[in-house]
């Protein structure tokens, strides 16, 4: 996961340094690009491609790629990937950043209008939490929560 090197790096300082401490949080780009101007955080990730001109910055080395998680037991679940007809007529949830920035509308291309969205997270792990109540399918980055063997995990098509 893109983030993985960023984990690792913290680890690597905490041993280091025992005295150090870490208080990660998640946000949207705007809260953390609020912080980062009023000096709150010492470094943010923002995922996407936007311009951050008054920020030092690197590229983390992987990409994030998105995927739906559902339950094993729906009718699409033990398919390789996911087509855009799939989701039609399911509820679907994802990112509040995803649903603004309009990330699946190019991926679905004119079945856009026909999918339903019928919320938003901005924790992927309580995006699961409605997956596993059968309330919805998630629409999110991968690995960025533990999906057990029972559930489905799939790429788009």
């Amino acid at each position: 996961m893109g983030i993985m090197p960023v984990m690792e790096t913290a680890q690597q300082i905490m041993r280091q340094y025992p005295d150090v401490r870490v208080n990660l949080r998640s946000a949207d780009e705007e809260p953390i690009l609020a912080d980062l101007d009023a000096g709150i955080l010492e470094f943010g990730i923002i995922k996407g491609n936007r311009p951050l001109n008054n920020y030092n910055t690197l590229v983390l080395p992987a990409k994030n790629h998105w995927c739906a998680i559902m339950r094993a037991d729906e009718p699409f679940a033990q398919q390789e990937k996911i087509r855009p007809i799939d989701l039609v007529g399911r509820p679907l949830i994802t990112s509040r950043q995803a649903y603004k920035h309009g990330l699946f509308q190019k991926w679905s291309n004119t079945l856009y209008d026909q999918l339903n969205f019928v919320g938003t997270f901005n924790l992927a792990f309580n995006g699961s939490l409605l997956v596993k109540t059968r309330a919805a399918i998630a629409l999110l980055y991968d690995q960025l929560v533990d999906v057990s063997p029972a559930s489905g995990f799939r790429p788009p098509a």
